[in-house]
């Protein structure tokens, strides 16, 4: 996946960088978790291209506050230069997908994680998580001072795990 960095007359309207990756693409477009804005944006404003789920208001919301948290685990764990986002999905089972991306380069290589969460429909004291995350580290080091272009030492790992938890059905959403 890649990352866009708003202008900064966009930062001033409360844009901040995100992840562009399947999960938020619509059209040739990628939604912003932040405002929902699609980028680029068309050159024909009369052209309408929505995301798929505008009229899903709690969906955005619990969005909302995934990539509130999301941004401060990041920021916390992997500096104020690494740029995280979060997508969810609903499906017509009452399903919940969540994509969780944090994106990260340096001088000398890149960190790129993907986590996806998927959430059965709730029973009445349970739930059912599972989290399928990828990681991608690539080193590109400088040895004794020079620049190396011969040298990249990637590693790729993958981890599945799956859980049924305790949820409170009053507060179903803080549950989560």
């Amino acid at each position: 996946f890649s990352t866009y960095e708003p202008s900064d007359k966009e930062k001033k309207q409360g844009e901040k960088p995100f992840i562009k990756c399947r999960q938020n693409k619509v059209a040739d477009k990628h939604r912003s978790p932040w405002t929902g804005v699609l980028y680029p944006k068309p050159e024909d404003l009369s052209v309408s291209l929505s995301p798929k789920f505008e009229d899903d208001e709690l969906l955005l919301e619990i969005e909302g506050k995934f990539n509130a948290v999301w941004e401060a685990y990041v920021t916390l764990y992997y500096g104020h230069d690494a740029i995280g986002s979060v997508f969810l999905s609903e499906t017509e089972r009452g399903e919940l997908n969540g994509f969780f991306a944090v994106q990260k380069e340096c001088e000398e290589g890149s960190w790129s994680s993907m986590h996806f969460m998927s959430m059965d429909a709730p029973t009445a004291t349970h739930c059912s998580y599972r989290i399928v995350s990828h990681v991608l580290l690539s080193l590109e080091p400088e040895i004794n001072g020079k620049d190396t272009t011969n040298i990249d030492l990637s590693s790729y790992l993958m981890k599945d795990s799956t859980k049924s938890l305790k949820i409170h059905p009053a507060l179903i959403m803080s549950s989560h």
